[in-house]
């Protein structure tokens, strides 16, 4: 759980710089990723995709926090209602 909530944290910590540099390490022609634009021809890091992808990088553990504490407010009523049903 501690290495999943630091994993969460990580875009907190770490400058924006450091994220463009290693989405186009993963993604780029030459990166680990790269086989989907050189085989498939899907344009992936200078495209839309790749927007999407590090919006979601750098807002997803926002969501997370404000969402996590509302889904442990909730407590397991709903659970147990549904298992009844």
């Amino acid at each position: 759980k501690n290495a999943l909530q630091a994993a969460i944290d990580l875009p907190f910590a770490v400058s924006p710089v450091v994220v463009g540099v290693a989405l186009i390490a993963l993604w780029g022609t030459a990166g680990l990723f790269g086989f989907v634009q050189n085989n498939l021809g899907a344009k992936i890091i200078f495209g839309f995709p790749g927007i999407v992808l590090a919006s979601i990088f750098v807002t997803l553990p926002f969501v997370i926090r404000e969402v996590e504490p509302v889904l442990h407010e909730i407590g397991t009523d709903q659970e147990e209602a549904s298992a009844t049903l």
